[in-house]
């Protein structure tokens, strides 16, 4: 994984335990947002907010492509 990766997203957006486990091979900064915290941030700071739902659509969508990309590869 390289910096700025987003993990666990879908646990917070489906309010459900994560089932994503990191382990970082080299002293990193990680940050943890929790449904609640989550909740609090689009009522308080709804641009932020904004910004982070973009930013976790883009995320997936380009994992989406990739798996794409992976599949058409596999039936060659």
């Amino acid at each position: 994984m390289c910096p700025g990766t987003v993990v666990g997203e879908m646990s917070l957006y489906r309010a459900v335990p994560a089932s994503a486990t990191v382990v970082a091979e080299m002293p990193s900064v990680v940050m943890r947002l929790s449904v609640d915290n989550f909740r609090l941030m689009k009522q308080a700071e709804p641009t932020a907010a904004a910004w982070l739902h973009w930013f976790v659509a883009v995320t997936l969508a380009a994992r989406v492509e990739n798996a794409n990309l992976a599949i058409r590869a596999m039936r060659r």
